[in-house]
């Protein structure tokens, strides 16, 4: 049994998150936490940009279909950990702005550098929207959202 567990960025690519987040409730001891993290990607299905919503839900089409991800699992937070008879779980969603050349604007480049061929394969995309979206990521007079990071946690309970 583990004091405390951290899962970032990993139930979301599972195929069955909801039993896995059972199971590392059952690692957890009794007094001890389970700290679950995954993106959604709700703000970028929302972006006042057509482009990077256009290219968002591509993104989120192609993970689904390819990777077998789903982008908004965690907006079931904190419900998959109050299922696990976790107590004290509390749950929040941190929106960070993304400006062109930043981390987060990094990392969703890095995904696209990543998801984007199936993107244009699939007629989703052209490569110049691709491409467009994936300039404007370093521009930085360039500004959205990533996709949101949500986080939930939850304490076992001592018997």
């Amino acid at each position: 049994s583990f004091d405390f567990i951290h899962a970032r960025g990993v139930l979301t690519h599972l195929k069955d998150p909801g039993a896995m987040c059972l199971r590392m409730a059952s690692w957890v001891r009794p007094g001890g936490w389970l700290f679950i993290c995954d993106p959604a990607s709700f703000p970028v299905d929302s972006s006042p940009h057509p482009l990077m919503q256009k290219i968002g839900q591509a993104a989120s089409q192609m993970m689904q279909q390819v990777i077998g991800t789903d982008p908004n699992w965690s907006r079931s937070y904190p419900a998959p950990l109050l299922s696990a008879g976790l107590v004290d779980v509390d749950s929040e969603c941190r929106l960070r702005m993304m400006r062109g050349g930043s981390r987060e604007a990094t990392m969703f480049d890095l995904m696209l550098s990543q998801i984007g061929e199936p993107m244009v394969a699939s007629g989703l995309v052209t490569a110049d929207e691709l491409e467009t979206v994936r300039q404007q990521l370093h521009d930085p007079s360039f500004v959205d959202f990533p996709p949101a990071v949500v986080r939930a946690w939850g304490r076992r309970p001592v018997q």
